[in-house]
């Protein structure tokens, strides 16, 4: 029996040429056989998914062009003021101005953002009203949170409610 050298592999070349070619062959197994139609199948899904949100997005808008209005205003430099918008958006739900109370705190800057907060309270309101009142003001104004939604049922009648709402306006400047 011979004895084994590392330097009979360096004499031997070919011996790493084959080495590389069955290397090779597995790596194309490999890839032809797993990674391809994994592969394959994720590109599938992933353009069903696609075609799903892209339909559902397109009927949002369909039904809510109030969110493409919110973009070309935002573009054109239109800015949120509290008193502004919640007297608009009131009154298109049958929200009085006598009904409610608005008061504002003045707006802070803080890490390049401006954040403003406002409290609302809406005396004799029905959850209807109410709830179209606050879903189109938000849908309009993304940058507009509600931090805190307070009711108090109005003992004397049905359906009339005390709210309470604390609103959170803060946008990147």
């Amino acid at each position: 029996m011979q004895d084994f050298d590392l330097q009979d592999l360096k004499k031997k070349w070919n011996l790493y040429i084959l080495l590389a070619i069955a290397i090779s062959i597995v790596w194309l197994f490999v890839v032809g056989a797993f990674l391809l139609p994994t592969a394959s199948r994720s590109k599938t899904k992933a353009l069903k998914k696609y075609a799903t949100v892209n339909e559902l997005a397109t009927k949002i808008y369909t039904l809510d062009p109030a969110r493409i209005n919110y973009a070309s205003g935002k573009s054109k430099g239109e800015t949120f003021v509290y008193s502004t918008e919640i007297n608009r958006v009131a009154a298109k739900h049958g929200i009085a101005p006598s009904d409610y109370n608005l008061s504002t705190q003045k707006a802070k800057r803080n890490k390049g953002r401006r954040t403003q907060v406002a409290m609302m309270t809406i005396n004799n309101v029905d959850i209807v009203s109410l709830s179209a009142f606050l879903s189109e003001l938000l849908d309009m104004w993304p940058d507009l949170t509600c931090e805190t939604l307070k009711l108090r049922a109005d003992n004397n009648q049905n359906d009339l409610w005390r709210a309470t709402i604390k609103f959170n306006y803060s946008v990147v400047k």
